[in-house]
């Protein structure tokens, strides 16, 4: 362990962190200073500030609680010393997180480093800063520095070790065995994307080299099978547009034969079809001219029936409405002659004036004698009945002869109004019958008025038929069109007739030879139809496909060519993983003699401080966990054992994790109350283990148990301020 290089922190000053303001600590350099203080004196800032100092904070949260609680600046520097020439002092900025790091040999400065490595960030200065922790430490993270240098409160308990930490013991990290491993396995997912511990699976989502290539041949295959495909469908084209151009041909050639037959048959049927246009038309205008005489043999017809009527003709267009009012006032004179005579019936059935007046005069008389009777005494009630009566009798009187007198007068103003309205109507007759063109009196008016509808109704019919005979055009010009028809149309087309059929004997055959052969000329035009169409659509089919299609041969190769580089890609894989699974093999199995190696140093230092109670330890290579051997029970679990057990047990590791360090560097240790749970015997074996660890190592102990006043370390006071800021202690 001579030869190991020592690392001590020389000085310590704090400017502002918790409840420490101002605060400088220079602790000796072997074997180290014990810091006595009661709590709540700062010791637990103290050792927070070496280590925030050297890691910063990772959680906000933190870094808020250990601020000033006076407020000020918010930073810490530290002076360490590497070997006897190199020193190296670092200052943390928490406010700023600006860090500036300044290395010295032999006094000079060698190296000056300044940056803001705020853990929680990512940026390029937490790299840079990282390796100057690593220059300093051999280390750079803080998970080590725990788990080795720095003890603080409740740390004293035995937990799994941190594998990074085996691996820095085991050499691992010197000899870079997790950047082979690394390496490898950038090389092996360079070119796959299979998991490297679990092959059937995929660890990355895009494909790497050989699944692209794997990718690319079957694009290339489907390619080459694509273009196979395209050649010989271009081919099946070419040889279908060439059956159908030969096809299209033959029917050419069968066309062309009958060209001649088929053009008289056409020629002839066209005459024919002429002949019997020409016919019909001749029919047409025949019976246009018979409509002619038609015509005037009705209008002869409608002017004989018109001439006995025709006289009718010269009344006026009102006759019709002067005969029906005639009508009218004849129905109007006998309806008032009627209801006079009903009047003067009325007159006629009405009583005389005698019978009124006899029942007047006869109550009259009674109403006296009754008046009579009641005044005198002889008999009253005859005399007042009698009075009744005759009044009565002489009211009904009175009442009848004033009804008949109303009556009369009524019916004799009815009659006269009759009469008089008689009268007029028969002066509106007479003026109507001077004003007709017959004699009302004489002649039946009805029939005249049927003569004089029929009269208006011939001429009308006549006016109509007058107009028709414009419509039935120039008689003339239908004589002439007839003639020309025979003449021009008829006789020119039977002599092409007949000159045909001499050219062309077997047009006499009949319409069954034209049907039979014109039904096979238009099956062929229909077959040339359908051969043009499909020559057409074969043209259209070869034009759209590709002009130029990729030549298969060429994908073959490049198929081939990549089947090659994916065997050889293969085999730099399979080499890929077979080192890498190498590699983590011997990684592990130094990691097992590792931790065997290392249980066997705790063993011997537990056994020391236990007395010989435990005699052995063991690191499960698993789950890195400890497990003791005692007197009584072997492969005790560490939370077994009682708690002073469980702290001289982690204070071993400790130890063991140093001086195991040592080879290569000698590295301070910092204890913040790990002995609270510690007996007398206990802490007295514990200072023999520091005397004799301080002979390599730097410590740093701070606790407030009096007993510590008893070791023969330099010691430093922190004093009791209730609330205070610490000031700079002298040394003890």
């Amino acid at each position: 362990m001579t030869d190991a290089v020592r690392l001590r922190l020389e000085r310590l000053s704090v400017e502002g962190y918790g409840r420490l303001r101002g605060f400088v600590l220079e602790p000796a350099a072997e074997p180290g200073t014990v810091i006595v203080a009661p709590n709540e004196a700062g010791k637990s800032t103290l050792a927070s500030a070496v280590f925030r100092g050297l890691f910063g904070f990772e959680d906000k949260s933190r870094e808020d609680a250990r601020r000033p609680w006076e407020g000020g600046p918010f930073a810490v520097e530290q002076r360490w010393v590497l070997g006897d020439t190199t020193s190296c002092t670092i200052r943390r900025d928490f406010d700023t997180q600006a860090v500036t790091l300044e290395w010295r040999v032999d006094g000079a400065i060698d190296h000056r480093w300044e940056g803001e490595p705020n853990p929680r960030g990512r940026s390029s200065d937490l790299a840079a800063y990282d390796h100057e922790l690593q220059r300093l430490l051999g280390f750079v993270s803080p998970e080590i520095f725990r788990q080795t240098v720095f003890v603080g409160p409740g740390d004293a308990d035995a937990r799994p070790l941190a594998t990074e930490l085996l691996r820095l013991l085991s050499g691992s990290e010197r000899a870079d065995f997790r950047a082979a491993l690394r390496e490898f396995e950038d090389g092996w997912y360079d070119l796959t994307r299979v998991d490297l511990r679990h092959p059937p699976r995929n660890a990355k989502h895009r494909p790497r080299r050989i699944e692209e290539l794997a990718e690319r041949r079957d694009e290339l295959v489907r390619r080459r099978e694509a273009a196979k495909a395209a050649r010989g469908a271009r081919r099946e084209a070419e040889e279908a547009l060439e059956r159908a151009r030969e096809r299209a041909a033959e029917i050419d050639r069968e066309l062309e034969n009958g060209v001649e037959v088929r053009e008289a048959i056409r020629r002839t049927s066209r005459i024919r079809e002429e002949i019997e246009a020409a016919k019909e038309r001749r029919e047409e205008i025949e019976a246009a001219i018979g409509r002619f005489a038609d015509w005037e043999r009705r209008v002869r017809e409608r002017a004989a029936a018109l001439e006995p009527v025709v006289g009718y003709l010269r009344f006026s267009r009102d006759f019709p409405e002067r005969i029906h009012r005639l009508g009218s006032l004849a129905r109007e004179g006998a309806r008032i002659e009627s209801e006079e005579a009903e009047v003067q019936a009325a007159l006629e059935r009405m009583p005389g004036r005698v019978l009124p007046l006899v029942g007047l005069a006869v109550g009259a008389a009674l109403a006296i004698a009754g008046t009579v009777l009641a005044v005198g005494a002889a008999a009253p009630p005859a005399g007042w009945i009698a009075l009744a009566a005759g009044l009565l009798l002489a009211a009904g009187g009175a009442r009848a002869a004033l009804a008949r007198r109303s009556r009369r007068r009524d019916l004799v103003r009815r009659r006269h109004a009759l009469r008089v309205e008689q009268a007029r109507i028969a002066r509106e007759r007479r003026a109507l019958g001077d004003s007709l063109p017959v004699d009302p009196d004489r002649v039946d008016l009805a029939e005249e008025l049927e003569r004089y509808d029929r009269a208006r109704r011939l001429r009308s019919q006549l006016d109509v038929m007058q107009e028709s005979r414009r419509a039935l055009g120039d008689r003339e010009a239908l004589e002439r069109e007839r003639r020309r028809i025979k003449e021009e149309k008829l006789d020119v087309l039977r002599l092409e007739h007949r000159q045909l059929v001499e050219r062309h004997p077997y047009l006499e055959l009949g319409p069954e030879y034209e049907r039979r052969f014109l039904s096979d000329q238009a099956r062929l035009e229909a077959e040339r139809e359908r051969a043009q169409a499909e020559e057409l659509e074969r043209r259209r089919r070869l034009a759209d496909l590709p002009a130029v299609a990729e030549d298969p041969h060429r994908l073959t190769v490049e198929i081939e060519r990549i089947d090659e580089e994916i065997e050889r890609l293969q085999l730099d894989r399979d080499a890929y993983r077979l080192a890498w699974v190498t590699l983590d093999a011997c990684k592990e199995e130094f990691l097992q003699v590792m931790t065997q190696r290392l249980a066997r140093r705790i063993g011997r230092v537990f056994e020391t401080m236990t007395g010989g109670r435990y005699h052995g330890v063991r690191i499960d290579p698993g789950s890195l966990e400890l497990f003791v051997d005692g007197m009584e029970k072997r492969n005790v679990p560490a939370e077994c054992l009682s708690r002073g057990a469980r702290d001289q047990l982690y204070f071993a590791l400790r130890v063991s994790l140093l001086e195991e360090m040592a080879a290569e560097r000698a590295l301070p240790i910092v204890l913040d109350d790990p002995f609270l749970h510690f007996d007398r015997q206990r802490l007295a074996r514990v200072e023999e283990t520091l005397e004799r660890l301080g002979e390599t190592h730097q410590i740093l102990l701070l606790g407030h148990d009096p007993r510590l006043a008893g070791w023969s370390f330099p010691k430093q006071w922190l004093p009791d301020i209730a609330g205070e800021s610490v000031v700079s202690p002298s040394a003890g």
